[in-house]
């Protein structure tokens, strides 16, 4: 009994480090921050310009504040794919063409996180809002996203 115990403490121990060690990882605010515009309504976004941000997104959010997001900054124009590994909270994606025309949305829920959101074109931006977002303030494909990247900002 007394092994079963300990291999039990143990594995919770090793969940628990796994867990704190991947929140880390992830910074909760990323450095970079514009606003954007859509349909006259502005956003502060963190920009997710490197891999490394891309990659981690808004995982282990609690929350996200009212008119905030992310802009996620490609070098080049590809098909992208999201998915909700890790992520708390609903959101709203929006695949983006170079000169910031939307092209898709998509709902995104926490509570399937395997599932895959492929763009169906090749794209220069996604941006991710907080969920119902779009609709709430009648935001469609087609509509324009007024985007001012910083000069000084590298994206790789």
């Amino acid at each position: 009994m007394r092994g079963q115990s300990l291999a039990w403490l143990f594995g919770l121990a090793i969940l628990y480090w796994a867990t704190a060690c991947s929140n880390k990882a992830c910074p909760v605010d990323m450095a970079a921050t514009t606003s954007l515009s859509v349909n006259g309504r502005e956003l502060l976004v963190e920009i997710a310009a490197t891999p490394a941000e891309r990659s981690c997104g808004l995982s282990f959010r609690e929350n996200l504040p009212a008119n905030h997001g992310m802009l996620f900054v490609y070098p080049d124009m590809r098909i992208r794919e999201f998915w909700m590994k890790d992520t708390r909270i609903p959101l709203d994606l929006a695949y983006l063409a170079g000169n910031g025309r939307i092209a898709e949305i998509h709902r995104m829920s926490p509570s399937d996180p395997e599932q895959r959101y492929r763009s169906g074109q090749s794209v220069a931006y996604a941006l991710e809002v907080a969920g119902g977002w779009f609709e709430a303030h009648d935001v469609h494909v087609g509509d324009t996203v007024t985007i001012e990247i910083p000069e000084s900002l590298k994206i790789y």
